[in-house]
């Protein structure tokens, strides 16, 4: 993430602690995870099941980092 992106992603997990986070791809979601502890580190490490399109998402997500 970006600086500025991953200080509001910080501020927003910590205002979410011990709830769900629905995550999203444009109009698709990708998780709903459950915030444990605030993410200060500006990276998001996701896991999808075996039916998931994995290569239809990584393909989606690489188009955002440019």
């Amino acid at each position: 993430m970006h600086a500025a992106d991953a200080g509001k992603f910080a501020a927003l997990t910590e205002q979410a602690l011990g709830r769900q986070v629905l995550v999203m791809l444009g109009d698709s979601p990708l998780i709903a995870a459950r915030v444990m502890s605030p993410i200060s580190t500006g990276r998001l490490f996701m896991t999808f099941s075996e039916n998931a399109d994995t290569k239809k998402i990584e393909h989606a997500l690489k188009k955002l980092v440019r």
